[in-house]
């Protein structure tokens, strides 16, 4: 099974569907609307498309796989697609960016992954760590001391897209620290617009903002 997919960041002159192989593993997963994470170029950097078509075969050579599949239902109907098509056609924009514009509010934030270690942790938690493990909570811990006695503050502290329970319980207490040393902390579930949710919110997103609802001053 093929995808045809188009690619974030191109040029309008290479503006096209580009066929990848869907692995065994993401069958039944990679559907028209999903969006998908691809190698692209010579260097097989890593970009964001969309699927526009599902086909059996392809004409292509040297066809590259779909890395991964990263909605777990379509986030545009057919419908939708199309007039994106049509933008693209009468517009002076990439099939791409005409989709990214009817993407729910939110979902195309960059996300930049970070880590800090929570002041207090209990003793038998840290002495449940491995050797390694233990190595990274004494740097992060180094890193908290530093930032605390360059006096580095701000004033609001801004949480927004999560990606489920598990990172939930670790802002929880993150979001505690700060409100103790007087940050405000601003909660922002993005889920849904107008009562419904996205398509692309899992349960386990929806149990993680109901765990930081508690841990916030303001709930936007």
């Amino acid at each position: 099974m093929y995808a045809q997919v188009a690619v974030e960041n191109v040029n309008c002159t290479f503006d096209k569907d580009y066929d990848y192989s869907i692995p065994q593993q993401l069958e039944g997963k990679a559907l028209v609307g999903c969006r998908v994470a691809v190698p692209f170029g010579v260097g097989n950097r890593k970009r964001i498309g969309i699927i526009t078509r599902l086909t059996d075969s392809t004409q292509g050579k040297r066809i590259k796989s779909i890395s991964a599949v990263l909605d777990e239902a379509p986030l545009l109907s057919n419908e939708m697609m199309s007039l994106a098509r049509w933008i693209s056609e009468q517009t002076f924009c990439t099939y791409y960016e005409a989709v990214k514009a009817m993407l729910p509010a939110g979902i195309n934030h960059k996300i930049i992954r970070s880590f800090c270690a929570v002041p207090g942790v209990d003793e038998s938690v840290i002495a449940s760590l491995d050797s390694d493990e233990k190595q990274v909570y004494d740097y992060l811990l180094d890193a908290l001391r530093d930032w605390q006695e360059l006096g580095i503050r701000c004033d609001i502290a801004y949480i927004g897209y999560i990606t489920g329970t598990r990172q939930a319980q670790a802002l929880c207490g993150v979001a505690d620290a700060l409100r103790a040393a007087g940050v405000r902390v601003i909660l922002d579930p993005i889920l849904g617009d107008n009562g419904k949710r996205y398509n692309s919110v899992t349960d386990d997103q929806l149990a993680g903002m109901r765990l930081l609802m508690a841990h916030a001053d303001l709930i936007t």
